[in-house]
C-alpha cells in the first residue's frame, strides 16, 4: 500500500536573487499624461528603458517595476501604460486626482512618486500664479502623509513659448527648491528635480515636450530616482521575504517554498 508524504522546503535566496517591486506614481498634467510624444508615453517610455537597461546602474538586481495610475495612455504594456497625468490640471485638481492612487495598498518602501505640477497654474486666468508654490507644497503634504515610505520628487517646470507664461515659470521654478527642502527638513523622502535641459526648441507647441524633451525629461527623473537610491529610499520590496538576525547582523532574505508530494 502506498502512501504520499508531504514534503515543504523553503529555500533563502541570497539578495542578488531577490526579486524588487517598485510602483511609481508618474503624478501631473498633460506633460505626465505624454501629450506631444509620438507614442503618447512621454517621459514614462525612455524612462523605464533607463531603469531597466543592463546598464543601469538604478540597481544590481532586475526589478519588477511598475507604473500606477488611474488612467491610461502611449504605447507602453499593460500594465505600464498608467498613470496619473490629467491633461489641463491645476495643482489644487492634481492633488483632487492623487487621492485614488494614493489610497492603493498603503505605502511600500519601493513607493515612488514623480510629480511635476504647476504648468496649467501659470497662465490660468482664475487663479494666481503667485500662490502656485503654497498649493505645491500643500500636495507635497497630501501624499506624503499617504505614503511616508514613499520617495517623493519633484520636477520643476518646462518652459513656455509664451512670455508672460514663461515669466511665472522662471518665477515658481525659483522657489521649488525651498517648497522641498522644507519638506525633507522635517524627515520627509522629498527632493528636486531639474528640467532645465528642456528647451522651448524641444517642445512640439511651445508647451509640452517632442520626443527629444521627454528623453530628456526621463535622463532628469533618472539622475533624480538615481540621488534617492543613493539616500535608500528605493530599495523596494523584496517577494517573499523572511527577516533573519543572528549576533551583530540582520537581513531580510526572500523565500521560495515548494511543495512536493513523495510516495511512499
Amino acid at each position: 500500500m502506498s502512501h504520499l508524504l508531504l514534503l515543504a522546503i523553503t529555500l533563502l535566496l541570497s539578495p542578488a536573487q531577490a526579486i524588487t517591486h517598485l510602483r511609481i506614481l508618474p503624478l501631473g498634467d498633460s506633460i505626465t499624461w505624454g501629450y506631444g510624444s509620438t507614442n503618447g508615453s512621454g517621459y514614462r517610455a525612455p524612462l523605464l528603458t533607463l531603469l531597466t537597461s543592463p546598464n543601469s546602474t538604478f540597481t544590481t538586481s532586475k526589478p519588477k517595476i511598475t507604473y500606477i495610475g488611474s488612467v491610461t495612455s502611449g504605447n507602453l504594456p499593460p500594465p505600464n501604460n498608467a498613470n496619473e497625468g490629467h491633461v489641463g490640471a491645476l495643482i489644487s485638481q492634481i492633488g483632487d486626482y492623487a487621492k485614488v492612487p494614493l489610497s492603493w495598498n498603503g505605502t511600500l518602501e519601493g513607493d515612488i512618486v514623480l510629480l511635476m505640477a504647476g504648468t496649467n497654474d501659470m497662465f490660468n486666468a482664475n487663479i494666481s500664479p503667485n500662490g502656485a508654490p503654497g498649493r505645491l507644497g500643500a500636495l507635497i503634504d497630501e501624499i506624503v502623509t499617504a505614503w511616508p515610505k514613499a520617495a517623493v520628487l519633484v520636477a520643476t517646470l518646462t518652459p513656455s513659448a509664451i512670455n508672460t507664461t514663461q515669466d511665472n515659470i522662471e518665477v515658481f521654478n525659483g522657489q521649488v527648491a525651498g517648497v522641498v527642502s522644507k519638506r525633507a527638513k522635517a524627515g520627509n523622502r522629498t527632493l528636486v528635480v531639474s528640467m532645465s535641459k528642456v528647451t522651448v526648441g524641444m517642445e512640439v507647441d511651445g508647451l509640452h515636450p517632442d520626443d527629444v524633451g521627454y528623453t530628456l525629461m526621463a535622463q532628469g527623473w533618472y539622475k533624480g530616482l538615481l540621488e534617492a537610491k543613493s539616500k535608500g529610499w528605493v530599495d523596494g520590496v523584496a517577494s517573499g521575504a523572511a527577516l533573519m538576525g543572528g549576533a551583530g547582523w540582520l537581513m531580510w532574505f526572500p523565500v521560495v517554498s515548494l511543495v512536493l508530494l513523495v510516495g511512499v
